[in-house]
């Protein structure tokens, strides 16, 4: 638990956060929750692993996470208000008004739709898809679905891109993945015996899954490539720090196990190929563990940070990275990590065989800012 002057750092910041979104109240931190006792009903959230990480956050994300436990509090305090006393009362003089509104308001909206409908151009195939899927009370079940796993997703990564953190992010939508590649072995990597041994019934009690979960390993086209995916019930333990811990170490195992060169671990959402969560890079030293975010981060971001046309077209866009970051020295790459959020990890402090690079759950995003740093440094953007 943390000392009495890191509460009390915390609590004075709470202050001016609540000051500033015109709450009444003073925040109160205790067993790792944040009451908010004002003139309203107390209401308390989950402040998660801010009390451990606030001595190491920079001054801006402990700021974001700050304002995003008090945008929590004041949603709390809203849901916690009784709800407003309906009356039936109306004049009905007001009645006849409202009515005659209400059907001037459905007339209008008819009008726009049809014309929307008929004149300001054709959607594209999939919004059509999405708004049938969304709106159609026809829609299948696996197509509504899909439309609300979409919708929530995107909603989430807004969320996340505004400085809420991963503990806070809604699961449906979200996949994670584990990705691996061994350069310099043409052997089929998913032939190797250490992954065909990996399966949901020996990985979801380890990982901490709540069913309904499942995996797979997805077809990448490329012999020296794979990709594990988990969706469904294995969101919740990658969203929390213990559970994040154990998607790393199996990672690891992996790696080593597989003797895979380079080894990525990330969610995104499940409709769209950017990595927003980057959560581990590894190589066998610093210039491949730097190879592993660039290329995992810097190729599938939005826009990507990574310019193609900087690699070359003679090798693999993975090989050209290597290359440009073979020689980093880890002092340089430790000062670059640590300043955008992460930690690097090496057999001295973290245990791994090669280099490692995390980003904490308290910094989501963190991944990407780091790739943008290196891209620049290692003249690849």
């Amino acid at each position: 638990m943390a000392d009495a002057a890191t509460l009390a750092d915390i609590e004075r910041s709470f202050a001016a956060g609540v000051a500033a979104r015109g709450l009444n109240g003073r925040v109160v931190v205790h067993d790792r929750m944040a009451e908010l006792h004002g003139s309203g009903p107390v209401v308390s959230v989950e402040l998660g692993d801010l009390i451990d990480q606030w001595d190491v956050l920079p001054e801006d994300m402990r700021a974001a996470k700050i304002d995003h436990v008090v945008e929590r509090l004041r949603s709390a305090v809203a849901r916690a208000l009784p709800p407003p006393v309906e009356t039936t009362d109306v004049a009905p003089i007001v009645g006849k008004i409202l009515g005659g509104l209400l059907l001037v308001g459905t007339v209008v909206g008819a009008g726009i739709f049809w014309l929307a409908r008929n004149f300001f151009g054709r959607k594209t195939a999939a919004t059509v898809a999405f708004a049938t899927a969304s709106a159609s009370p026809s829609a299948a079940p696996a197509e509504v679905a899909a439309a609300k796993a979409q919708e929530s997703c995107e909603a989430s990564r807004r969320r996340l891109y505004a400085g809420a953190t991963a503990l806070d992010v809604d699961p449906s939508g979200w996949v994670i993945e584990l990705w691996l590649a061994r350069d310099g072995n043409p052997a089929a990597l998913l032939d190797d015996a250490a992954l065909k041994d990996v399966a949901h019934e020996k990985l979801a009690g380890r990982l901490g899954a709540i069913e309904p979960a499942s995996m797979s390993w997805v077809n990448t086209g490329e012999p020296m490539r794979a990709r594990l995916r988990f969706e469904g019930g294995y969101l919740h333990p990658f969203m929390q720090a213990e559970g994040r811990d154990r998607f790393v170490a199996l990672a690891d195992q992996l790696a080593d196990a597989s003797g895979a060169t380079h080894a990525a671990l990330f969610a995104r959402c499940a409709h769209s190929n950017t990595r927003d969560i980057g959560a581990y890079f590894r190589g066998r030293d610093a210039g491949g563990a730097a190879a592993s975010l660039l290329f995992a981060q810097g190729l599938f971001s939005e826009p990507p940070i990574v310019d193609k046309a900087k690699l070359g077209g003679d090798t693999s866009a993975l090989a050209a990275l290597a290359r440009a970051t073979d020689g980093i020295e880890l002092p340089l790459l430790e000062e670059l990590i640590r300043d955008n959020g992460g930690r690097v990890m090496t057999p001295e402090t973290g245990g791994v065989r090669g280099v490692g690079l995390t980003f904490a759950l308290g910094g989501p995003t963190r991944a990407q800012q780091a790739a943008r740093a290196l891209a620049k440094q290692r003249k690849v953007n």
